[in-house]
């Protein structure tokens, strides 16, 4: 709870502003790895249980924004790829963020399920010869 008041007081006195180099992003990290990023722009990922950085959604307002105290996001508009589960995983992890609960934090990630689905679909194609996987990207 105190994280989240301090970073919503930190960051309402200097909100993320693309063109301060010292306020481009928030990020939260544990034992050294990025958890998640806030960036100035709107950009919001997640660390994904590949290791990398997943987006989550976008900022309607990054200059404003507001972490509550249960540590959702005000503002936040979700990628349209993701599935309940990471949306889920995603609210958890800023929950645990909000109530400084690193064990619970270091221990999550998003799910990465389309990974294991585009490796079964290369290896063996439909009858029509496509692979029938999507891509996945983190900007």
């Amino acid at each position: 709870m105190l994280a989240i008041l301090a970073a919503a007081s930190i960051l309402g006195a200097r909100p993320l502003d693309l063109h301060d180099p010292a306020r481009r992003a928030m990020t939260v990290h544990n034992q050294g790895v990025v958890l998640i990023r806030l960036d100035a722009d709107g950009l919001v990922r997640a660390r994904g249980c590949d290791g990398e950085l997943r987006h989550v959604g976008d900022l309607s307002d990054p200059r404003r924004l507001h972490i509550q105290n249960d540590g959702t996001l005000d503002g936040l508009v979700w990628d349209a790829r993701l599935d309940p589960a990471q949306r889920e995983t995603f609210r958890a992890m800023m929950r645990a963020f909000g109530y400084s609960d690193h064990k619970a934090l270091a221990a999550m990630c998003l799910p990465t399920t389309a990974e294991p689905q585009l490796r079964a679909a290369e290896i063996s194609p439909d009858a029509t010869g496509s692979s029938g996987g999507r891509s996945t990207s983190s900007r």
